[in-house]
C-alpha cells in the first residue's frame, strides 16, 4: 500500500499541496499505514532511496546512451550489427525498416572497421530527444517502452534586447549550436576510441555513439544544417529550381562544410560560407563529430511535410505540409461548398474548408476522400479533368507509400514512379490558377525520400509524432507541475522523480511469455453508455445508419444460440424474440494491435491469410449486449460475445480499375440488410 499510494502521487495524483492536504485528513495517514506523512517527504524518500535510472540535468549524452542501452526490458530487442533483409531467394529484392538494414550502418561500419575492428555502432537520433538506433522503430515509438531520453531544456529566448532583426537571428543560431555543441561533446572521442557498455543481460561491448538521423521540421533542418530558409537543407539547388525534377544539384558536401567552419576568425571565413551557401555560424555543433553528414543526417518528417501546416513569414512565402496545399489546390478548383458537401466522414460534419489547427490525424482522414472529390469535378474540360485526376492520384500514392512500414526495391520504385508522375501533371493546378509556382522547399524535398529510406530505414524510424507526444510529459505537463517561475530546475526535478518511480515500477513487474496476437482493443468504457435501438437504424446526421439493427440482432441471437438451425428456422425464430431492452453501450472506435511484435523464439513459419472469401462492409456500430439481460437471451452454457459489430455490405470489386485514377468501383448493396457479428471476424483493410 505504502509503495502503491506514493506511485499513485506521482504519476496519477494531484499536485503537491493537494495531496498533502488529503494525507492531512484525520485519520487518512494512518489508516494506509504510510511512511510519509506530506509531499515534502515522499519526495525525500524518492530523492535519497530510490536510485536515479539517468543523469539529471544537464545530462550527459554518453551516460544517456548507456541507460538505453543498458536497460533490461530493450535487451530482447537491441541489434548490434547492421543486416540485409530480402525478399527472396535470389536476393534481387532488398528490404528496407529498422536503422539497422539500411545502407548508412554498412557503410560506416566498414569506415569504422578500418580503425576500430571488431566494433558495435550505436546510431543516435534527435539530439534533443535521444535515442538509439539499435532499438527496433516500434520500440522507439512507444513512451511506455521508455525508448526516447530527454537531454535537456533548450533556451527559447528571442533576445529582444538586440537592435536588429538580423542581430537577433544571427545570435539565436549561435546560442542554439553553442548548447548543441555542449551537449552533444562526449560524442568526440566516444565515437572515435569507443566505450564499453553492458545490454540488460550482461554482455559487454565495445561500442561507438554517433550522430546519424536529425528529426525536425523544416525551420529545425536549416538551423541545424546552418542553411537559408528557402532553399534545400540536403542539396545545392538554387531557390528558383526547387519545382525542377528530376533534381540534377549536387548534396552538400559535409568535409567542405567542415572545412569552412574551421576557418572561423580568418578573413575568408565569411566569404567561404557564401560560397558553400551556409549561414556564418560560430562552431556549428557537428563540425567535430565523427562519421557524421549532418547534410545526409537530414530525414523526412511526414508529420510536418506531408500533413501539417507550417507558416513561416519569409520572403512572402508560406512553407506548408505538402497535403495541406494539395487540399487547398483542389479546393480552389472544386469549391469550398462542393468540398464540405461532399467529405461523407463522421469527424467533419460542418466540412473541412474552415477548419484551423488541425492535427496530423485529422490530415490523414482528410486525404482519404480527395481524389472521390475530383473524379468529376463539374465545368472542367476531359483533358484538364484527366491530367488533375492523374496529379491528385500521384501525389496521394507517393503519400501513402511513403509511410509504408517496410520497403524493398521494387516498392522504392514505385515510390520514385509517382513522384515523376506528379511531376508530369503538376502544371494543370498553375493553369487552373491554384498555383504559381511549385519552388517549395517541402515539395522538393520528396525527391529525396528514397535516398533517406535506403540509408536509414523506413519513415516511422524518424517521424515526429512520437516526440510530439513527448512533449506533453517532458514540457507541458513538467511546465505545469512547476510554479512558473525558475522553471527548468523545477521541472526537471519532477521529471527525475516520475522516471524513478515509473522506472521502479517496472523492475517490480515480471517477464511473460512473448505472443504476437493481431487482436482488437476498446476502450474501458463505452463512448456512449446508452445508444437507443431507434437511433442506431436512424440514417440522418445524428443517427448511426445501422437501418436492420434490431432484426439482425435477433436473428444473431437465434443463430449463436443454435447454431444447427437453418436460415429459415433462425428468420422464424427471429420473428417470436423480444428484445428485454431498447438500447445498448456503443463504440465509436476500435484499435487492431499486435500486442507483441517481437517474441523470444524465431518462427522459422510464418502462415498469411489472403483476403479470399472476405467482403468489403461498412461498420455502421459497434456495441455491447447489456450484461443484466444475458441471461434471458442466452442460455447458461452460452457465452456470447463481448463486442458486436453491425456491418452494411458493398457489391464486390469490378473487375478492372478505374483508368486514371486507378481505384475499384464499389457500391452499398441496398437491397441486402447489414450483418451482425463478432468483432473478432473483421479484418482491417491496408
Amino acid at each position: 500500500m505504502d509503495w502503491e499510494v506514493a506511485k499513485w502521487a506521482k504519476t496519477r495524483g494531484t499536485g503537491s499541496t493537494a495531496f498533502s492536504n488529503l494525507l492531512a485528513v484525520d485519520g487518512v495517514y494512518k489508516a494506509l499505514g504510510l511512511s510519509y506523512c506530506n509531499s515534502a517527504e515522499l519526495n525525500h524518500i524518492i530523492d535519497t532511496e530510490i536510485p536515479a535510472r539517468r543523469p539529471a540535468f544537464i545530462r550527459k549524452e554518453v551516460e544517456c546512451i548507456r541507460a538505453l542501452y543498458g536497460f533490461p526490458d530493450h535487451v530482447r530487442y537491441l541489434c548490434v550489427s547492421p543486416e540485409r533483409h530480402y525478399s527472396n531467394a535470389k536476393k534481387t529484392q532488398r528490404l528496407y525498416h529498422d536503422m539497422h538494414t539500411g545502407k548508412w550502418w554498412w557503410n560506416t561500419q566498414v569506415q569504422l572497421e578500418q580503425d576500430k575492428p571488431g566494433a558495435t555502432i550505436v546510431p543516435s537520433a534527435y539530439p534533443v530527444y535521444l535515442t538509439i538506433g539499435n532499438l527496433p522503430k516500434e520500440v522507439q515509438r512507444k513512451p511506455s517502452q521508455q525508448a526516447q531520453i530527454l537531454l535537456a531544456y533548450l533556451p527559447t529566448t528571442r533576445l529582444q534586447h538586440l537592435p536588429t532583426k538580423a542581430a537577433r537571428r544571427r545570435a539565436v543560431s549561435n546560442l542554439f549550436h553553442a548548447c548543441m555543441g555542449s551537449i552533444l561533446a562526449p560524442l568526440k572521442s566516444a565515437g572515435i576510441d569507443g566505450i564499453i557498455m553492458t545490454s540488460g543481460d550482461g554482455v559487454r561491448q565495445r561500442c561507438h555513439p554517433i550522430l546519424t538521423a536529425y528529426i525536425g521540421d523544416y525551420p529545425e533542418q536549416m538551423l541545424v544544417s546552418c542553411g537559408y530558409y528557402g532553399h534545400s537543407s540536403i542539396c545545392m539547388v538554387a531557390k528558383h529550381e526547387l519545382g525542377e525534377y528530376p533534381c540534377t544539384a549536387e548534396y552538400h558536401d559535409a568535409i567542405q562544410a567542415i572545412e569552412v567552419a574551421h576557418l572561423i576568425g580568418t578573413d575568408e571565413w565569411a566569404q567561404s560560407c557564401a560560397a558553400a551557401n551556409m549561414k556564418p555560424v560560430q562552431h556549428p555543433f557537428w563540425e567535430d563529430l565523427p562519421y557524421t553528414d549532418i547534410f545526409c543526417s537530414i530525414t523526412p518528417n511526414l508529420l510536418h511535410q506531408l500533413y501539417l501546416l507550417k507558416e513561416i513569414a519569409l520572403y512572402a512565402q508560406q512553407y506548408q505540409g505538402v497535403m495541406k496545399h494539395l487540399i487547398k489546390w483542389i479546393t480552389a478548383n472544386v469549391g469550398a461548398g462542393e468540398v464540405d458537401a461532399r467529405h461523407g466522414m463522421r469527424h467533419f460534419h460542418k466540412g473541412i474548408t474552415t477548419l484551423s489547427r488541425v492535427s496530423g490525424t485529422k490530415h490523414k482522414q482528410m486525404c482519404m476522400f480527395l481524389l472521390s472529390l475530383v473524379i468529376d469535378v463539374p465545368r472542367l474540360a476531359p483533358a484538364k479533368s484527366r491530367r488533375l485526376i492523374t496529379a491528385t492520384r500521384s501525389l496521394l500514392d507517393f503519400l501513402y507509400m511513403s509511410s509504408f512500414p517496410i520497403h524493398s526495391d521494387e516498392s522504392l520504385t514505385s515510390v520514385d514512379a509517382a513522384l515523376a508522375l506528379f511531376h508530369e501533371n503538376k502544371h494543370i493546378f498553375i493553369e487552373l490558377g491554384a498555383r504559381e509556382h511549385f519552388d517549395i522547399p517541402k515539395i522538393h524535398f520528396l525527391y529525396h525520400y528514397v535516398r533517406a529510406f535506403k540509408l536509414f530505414g523506413t519513415s516511422d524510424n524518424y517521424n515526429t509524432e512520437t516526440t510530439e507526444h513527448l512533449h506533453i510529459d517532458f514540457a507541458k505537463d513538467a511546465y505545469r507541475a512547476s510554479n512558473c517561475k525558475d522553471e527548468y530546475s523545477q521541472m526537471t526535478k519532477w521529471l527525475e522523480r516520475r522516471e524513478k518511480v515509473n522506472y521502479h515500477a517496472r523492475s517490480q513487474k515480471t517477464l511473460h511469455d512473448m505472443q504476437c496476437p493481431l487482436t482488437q482493443h476498446f476502450t474501458k468504457f463505452p463512448t456512449v453508455k446508452t445508444v437507443s435501438i431507434s437511433k442506431l437504424e436512424e440514417r440522418s446526421l445524428l443517427g448511426y445508419g445501422a437501418t436492420q439493427f434490431e432484426y439482425a440482432l435477433k436473428r444473431f441471437i437465434s443463430q449463436f444460440c443454435n447454431p444447427e438451425f437453418t436460415p429459415a428456422e433462425v428468420d422464424k425464430m427471429a420473428s417470436f424474440l423480444s428484445l428485454p431492452f431498447r438500447g445498448v453501450p456503443v463504440w465509436h472506435r476500435m484499435k487492431f494491435r499486435n500486442k507483441d511484435l517481437y517474441g523470444k523464439k524465431t518462427l522459422d513459419v510464418v502462415s498469411a491469410h489472403s483476403a479470399r472469401r472476405c467482403q468489403i462492409g461498412r461498420v455502421r456500430a459497434i456495441f455491447s449486449l447489456p450484461k443484466q439481460y444475458l441471461n434471458q437471451l442466452f442460455p447458461a452454457n452460452v457465452t456470447p460475445p463481448v463486442h458486436l459489430a453491425y456491418v452494411e455490405w458493398f457489391t464486390k470489386f469490378t473487375q478492372r480499375p478505374e483508368p486514371y485514377s486507378l481505384l475499384y468501383h464499389v457500391k452499398p448493396q441496398f437491397c441486402r440488410d447489414g450483418s451482425l457479428g463478432p468483432v473478432e471476424r473483421l479484418r482491417r483493410g491496408p
